[in-house]
């Protein structure tokens, strides 16, 4: 969260868009979380800032790629509660990396 300043600045894009669309974002994931429980604040925050740096794509790319890195992970170890947040770091850095945002 330190770095979003410079992030803002250093990437130009349209910015009133990625707003409205992280706002529907962050609303949609407030009520899944409110329903089941499953969601922390941290991760709704994080796609938050990705959201809106990004845009809507990447962070529904960033969302799918973390999902389905967590569901290996539950197939291996069985644990009922998993962090969300190591997934949706380590796809972000990864798609920094090979597609350059």
């Amino acid at each position: 969260m330190g770095l979003f300043p410079i992030a803002l600045l250093s990437i130009p894009q349209n910015y009133f868009y990625n707003l409205i669309f992280a706002c529907i974002l962050v609303v949609s994931l407030l009520l899944f979380a409110t329903f089941t429980k499953t969601l922390g604040i941290g991760d709704i925050e994080f796609l938050f800032v990705t959201c809106l740096i990004w845009g809507w794509y990447q962070t529904l790319l960033i969302i799918q790629w973390s999902s389905l890195i967590m569901l290996f992970i539950f197939v291996f170890t069985r644990k009922k509660k998993l962090p969300f947040i190591p997934a949706l770091s380590l796809v972000t850095i990864l798609c920094l990396f090979i597609q350059g945002c």
